[in-house]
């Protein structure tokens, strides 16, 4: 055997032993070998020019190998619409007994970027042409995990925390001013609460969220010390303990140290029922109000929406003159009854509107009640006083008081004295109605004057006036309407003429 047999069967030998696919090119007459190369090169270049995502790319379970773009995208959105889903508890960290609240990361906030996901995808296993090539020749399994590309809305992040806060919190409990049975008042400490400090949680939800979605570590527990527990993308769940801080009370015994007295008390009577209901919601989101020196209240502000669920009922209201059921009828009494213990007070007011027509509202005189619609009519009053003052309200078996207290001065009186009362007749507006028998009179609506009023709320210092306010009042008069029957005349018999004697005119011919 010739030394180029030899050599040939050496060649063989090494292609049957899978030595590689290359091997197989030397086998091949140099003419052959030229042609087969150039065509290898040009399929390799093709593969390579391909848009396709390199084989062995995977966001975590999910296999991107081999999918163009747009089928990888849809993927990913798939993928991403399940880990959105994941659950976080949260718990409140250093209070106990607090309940722990369950929210999905997109309800945080949390979210992935799928477009910018999709171009790691692209980019990740991308190498030479030459790779390519050897890639053919030997295959081998390539593993390029990626890592997805969070997004985070901070706005509705902190907004959901806020939540969680509120749900999880020790409230704070205010000093007080409190009554005493045999009379007099005391002064009842605060008592600091506790709650989420949300500004320090946000990042640690952030930095879990991107461990949860980092592959080397999205099963560890780097979860701000409870750990993650992971079941699968829509199941899975992230425990977080979130920092707490001290909330401190808005009222404080230092501020309430300075009162000393009571400033004045006015008290009303209600009927109990649906509309006693509702004042005593409404004195009860008043009661322990406390007004710093220059403070104005704000009764809608204060009492807040007269809606169901915020415990008002449906009761009588005056809407337009009329009375109608509403939701929180009765309400005007509360305001009109603070009104009066403020004016006693000597507090300044700011804003006030009476009823369309004069109403008593448990005992208020004519021209000094004070009407309230949420979102239409408020009652305002400020502190114009150097010291805090202290509202305490209470309604309880169809009594309502409510009591200012403050720093009392002997030397100053406050005195409400009415000025002129006028009121006139009652305008009366008549429609004949001839559908009623003749001199029936119905009242289809009761009329009222015109009453016009005033009051003075007139403030002395040591004897000397040193403020007079002058409270007007104009409620203004309501027609009564009556139908009264009226005798239908007949109609008047038509008239009728004789036709005419005269000959008919013809037109004279141009």
């Amino acid at each position: 055997m010739s030394r180029a047999d030899r050599h040939l069967l050496q060649r063989i030998s090494a292609w049957r032993q899978g030595k590689g696919l290359l091997s197989l090119f030397f086998l091949l007459p140099l003419p052959l070998l030229a042609i087969g190369s150039s065509l290898f090169f040009l399929y390799a270049h093709r593969l390579h020019s391909e848009d396709t995502i390199a084989p062995g790319v995977h966001l975590f379970t999910l296999d991107l190998g081999g999918k163009t773009p747009e089928t990888a995208r849809d993927a990913i959105l798939q993928w991403a619409q399940d880990r959105c889903a994941t659950l976080f508890a949260l718990h409140a960290q250093g209070i106990a007994n607090s309940p722990s609240v369950s929210m999905r990361a997109r309800t945080l906030g949390l979210g992935i970027d799928v477009d910018s996901t999709l171009q790691t995808a692209e980019q990740a296993g991308q190498t030479g042409w030459l790779s390519k090539i050897v890639s053919l020749v030997r295959p081998s399994k390539s593993d390029t995990p990626i890592t997805p590309t969070i997004t985070v809305d901070q706005k509705q992040l902190h907004e959901a925390l806020t939540h969680v806060a509120h749900l999880t919190q020790v409230p704070a409990i205010n000093a007080k001013i409190v009554l005493l049975p045999k009379g007099g008042f005391g002064l009842k400490h605060e008592v600091p609460g506790r709650a989420i400090d949300v500004d320090a949680a946000a990042p640690i939800v952030t930095h879990a969220w991107q461990q949860f979605n980092t592959p080397s570590s999205s099963s560890a527990g780097t979860t701000g010390g409870r750990g993650a527990t992971t079941t699968g993308n829509t199941g899975s769940l992230l425990d977080l303990n979130l920092p707490t801080q001290a909330v401190q009370p808005r009222i404080t015994y230092d501020l309430l140290h300075t009162i000393d007295g009571k400033l004045s008390s006015y008290s009303t009577w209600y009927a109990e029922g649906k509309r006693g209901h509702n004042i005593e919601v409404a004195t009860e989101k008043i009661d322990g109000t406390l007004l710093l020196p220059g403070q104005i209240f704000s009764f809608n502000e204060t009492v807040g929406p007269r809606v169901l669920s915020s415990g008002f009922d449906v009761a009588p209201v005056i809407i337009h003159g009329q009375l109608q059921p509403g939701v929180g009828g009765g309400i005007c009494q509360v305001s009109g009854t603070l009104y009066n213990a403020a004016l006693k007070a000597g507090l300044k007011t700011v804003l006030r509107n009476h009823h369309s027509f004069p109403v008593s509202d448990g005992g208020i005189p004519t021209g000094r009640d004070a009407t309230v619609a949420y979102g239409e009519l408020d009652m305002r009053f400020q502190n114009s006083l150097p010291y805090p003052v202290y509202i305490i309200g209470r309604a309880h078996g169809g009594l309502l008081t409510f009591d200012i207290f403050g720093h009392v001065d002997p030397n100053r009186k406050v005195e409400l004295v009415r000025g002129r009362l006028h009121e006139g007749d009652v305008p009366v507006e008549i429609i004949h109605d001839p559908k009623l028998p003749p001199g029936r009179r119905i009242v289809e609506q009761e009329g009222r004057p015109d009453v016009r009023t005033v009051w003075y709320q007139i403030i002395r210092v040591d004897g000397k006036v040193v403020s007079r306010d002058v409270i007007p009042s104009h409620y203004e008069a309501q027609p009564e309407i009556v139908r009264v029957g009226v005798r239908v005349q007949p109609a008047p018999p038509p008239v009728r003429r004789p036709p005419s004697t005269q000959p008919a005119q013809l037109p004279t011919p141009p």
